[in-house]
């Protein structure tokens, strides 16, 4: 889940969470002023101010059961259960992106404003030990009923992030609670307020400064939970040598460079009539443009920072036919990718049999390149009305850096037999999986590095290329 889905999903319930608010503080001054006050005679005070923040709270808890309950499809495999209290840390660690950075500190403040209005509403809650209770109580609840409902699966670390959140929220109020009764605030209520924190910003800064020292960066294949392969029988016919070896490593002189893009934009706006910018937006650590929309066209652009390819897409040219251009105007498309470096010397663009105008980078034995090399394809396609539809550039120009020592397809099949690989679809008892094939791959770091893995294929249960699995290769 990325940081667009949150918005998408607040979006979707913040009407009715609006509307249970109003309902709740409807139902309540009814059953409070004439139920409970006039035929019950009860005596009990319950200030306004009281009352409108346990309605609040009501409305919160709902959006937060709401967004993490409900706005799933029942489509998570039984009782799946992740115990790994680190696998939120490692997930960041792994990808070193800010998508799950901020899903991370999301689950740490989700339930930050009940530990906030708690002891607002009642004194009951002036201690921490019944507000944790409360917010132990909900992520429970919640982590039950994704993991019954198969809405989601049962983590250990939601519970442990969204318990420490309500802490935050309680401490932080003390503070206000504490001045507004005496004037003055403890040294001690201080420390408290800001000692997770702190942890978290010391944490944090700590694997800034190891990662930022570390010569590659990091790749997102060691799963943070291993796949449960303990009741599963895998073998494979393939005599895995147990010699080590060595492998080229790359680097991509377009990753990460986010502000490239912007030039990437100018050159279609001036070069191929692309109509002006209108807004941007992130998805995932990828940027989505959109821009102005005009009778033909409704142009969006996704550039992939990680590799510095990218896409553009007119939205209007789905139901077109892709047309060939006249020889001129595709010299002149030649003549703008070489003017702006964007063709690779001694291409050449040919169509093919879609009429996608397309380059295809020429095959590299990569492992043992010892020398820099591009890679990728690009492809061009225009509709009847001879308008630029779609623009794919897929182009990595990589450098070579040196070799490093891998280790040996036999040590790599241990970790395939011991589960250390992703896997979205967990395995029952009685599974057989046959590695048929494994091979050499490159995938690049979280530094934009082009590093060696080993991905393995086969069968499960007889049933052809139903299984793969990645392992790095990096020592």
């Amino acid at each position: 889940m990325g940081v667009y889905d949150i918005f998408t999903m607040i979006s979707r319930w913040a009407l009715p969470s609006i509307l249970l608010v109003l309902a709740v503080f409807g139902i309540s001054l009814v059953s409070y002023k004439f139920i409970y006050k006039k035929i019950f005679k009860g005596k009990k005070e319950v200030s306004i101010y009281q009352f409108v923040l346990f309605v609040i709270l009501i409305g919160y808890l709902f959006l937060v059961f709401a967004m993490t309950g409900l706005s799933r499809a029942d489509n998570f495999s039984n009782n799946t259960i992740n115990l790994n209290f680190l696998s939120g840390y490692l997930d960041v660690w792994y990808s070193w992106s800010l998508t799950p950075l901020l899903l991370l500190i999301l689950n740490i403040l989700m339930l930050a404003p009940l530990g906030f209005l708690l002891p607002l509403i009642s004194k009951k809650f002036d201690s921490a030990k019944n507000v944790l209770l409360v917010a132990f109580t909900f992520t429970v609840f919640i982590e039950l009923f994704q993991l019954i409902t198969h809405r989601g699966i049962f983590e250990l670390d939601d519970l442990f992030h969204n318990t420490i959140g309500s802490m935050i929220g309680y401490f932080i109020v003390k503070v206000f609670l504490e001045f507004k009764e005496s004037k003055k605030v403890r040294k001690n209520t201080i420390i408290k307020a800001l000692i997770i924190p702190a942890i978290y910003i010391v944490v944090f800064s700590g694997a800034i400064v190891v990662y930022n020292n570390k010569e590659f960066g990091n790749l997102n294949v060691s799963p943070f939970e291993h796949t449960d392969v303990s009741n599963v029988k895998i073998s494979s016919d393939i005599d895995f040598s147990d010699k080590d070896d060595k492998a080229s490593v790359f680097y991509n002189v377009n990753s990460n460079k986010k502000k490239r893009a912007l030039d990437i934009i100018k050159i279609l706006n001036d070069s191929f009539n692309i109509p002006p910018l209108k807004k941007s937006g992130m998805d995932g650590d990828n940027i989505q443009y959109i821009f102005d929309t005009t009778s033909n066209s409704m142009y969006t652009m996704t550039y992939f920072s990680k590799d510095g390819t990218w896409s553009l897409n007119n939205q209007l040219s789905d139901n077109m036919k892709n047309t060939k251009l006249s020889d001129s105007n595709t010299q002149k498309i030649e003549e703008v990718l070489k003017i702006k470096n964007l063709l690779p010397d001694n291409a050449t663009l040919k169509y093919d049999e879609n009429n996608f105008l397309r380059w295809d980078a020429k095959k590299v034995n990569i492992k043992n390149c010892k020398r820099d090399f591009i890679n990728g394809i690009i492809m061009i396609s225009n509709s009847d009305s001879r308008e630029l539809q779609n623009f794919y550039y897929e182009i990595t120009d990589n450098k070579y850096v040196r070799d490093i020592e891998i280790i040996s397809p036999k040590e790599a099949f241990e970790k395939v037999k011991k589960g250390n690989f992703y896997s979205y679809n967990p395995y029952n008892l009685g599974d057989e999986i046959k590695i048929t094939n494994f091979e050499i791959s490159y995938m690049y770091d979280s530094k934009g590095y082009y590093k060696p893995v080993y991905k393995f294929t086969g069968s499960v249960n007889k049933e052809k290329d139903t299984f793969s699995a990645i392992i790095s290769a990096s020592k």
